[in-house]
């Protein structure tokens, strides 16, 4: 059905640009048989052009529905692994992309990245205001990072509060499919 209606634009793109070419030419006394085909021609390449502009805008939406699937499948693998495998992973991830400053393993979900805590709290259920208070309690100096899946508005406006910078899982998927370490395989 698409493709249907891609042939039928380009068609109708043609047949519009080929009248109004002939009927400009030959409002400027040019020859019938030189309209027609200078008007062909003019009808080819806008057909052309539109033809591209089409499919650009298409290869970018289906871009986009890819990978908005990975980025789920990612969040899935992410809040089915067991806490060890979670931390292990982002440890790993953050050893290839922050190469002059140490990553240190602090706990399970929890790394350190030079001035930086990451708290890792990766579920199928939005943080809440709780869960927050308790990465705030934690004792430590450094600026304070929750990674997760997704928050709820009241938990968002606390990590304003308490200056905890949160990073969903757009801004996740976007960092490892930077860096090219989404998994090989996916849990789920």
């Amino acid at each position: 059905m698409k493709k249907l209606a891609f042939i039928s634009d380009l068609i109708f793109t043609f047949c519009a640009s080929f009248l109004f070419t002939a009927c400009f030419f030959r409002f400027l006394r040019i020859g019938l048989v030189l309209a027609l085909l200078l008007s062909a021609v003019c009808g080819a390449l806008t057909t052309c052009a539109v033809a591209a502009l089409l499919l650009a805008r298409r290869k970018k939406f289906f871009l986009k529905k890819a990978d908005e699937e990975t980025k789920s499948k990612l969040l899935v693998h992410l809040a089915l692994l067991p806490a060890n495998e979670l931390t292990d992973y982002f440890f790993t991830y953050f050893k290839k992309a922050e190469k002059e400053n140490p990553v240190k393993r602090r706990a399970n979900k929890q790394i350190s990245v030079g001035e930086e805590r990451y708290f890792l709290n990766f579920r199928f259920a939005p943080i809440t205001a709780d869960e927050v208070t308790e990465i705030f309690q934690a004792n430590t100096e450094e600026r304070k990072i929750l990674l997760c899946s997704a928050i709820e508005p009241q938990a968002r406006s606390l990590c304003e509060k308490l200056k905890i910078k949160i990073r969903t899982g757009e801004e996740i998927y976007a960092a490892l499919k930077k860096e090219n370490a989404l998994p090989q395989t996916y849990l789920g």
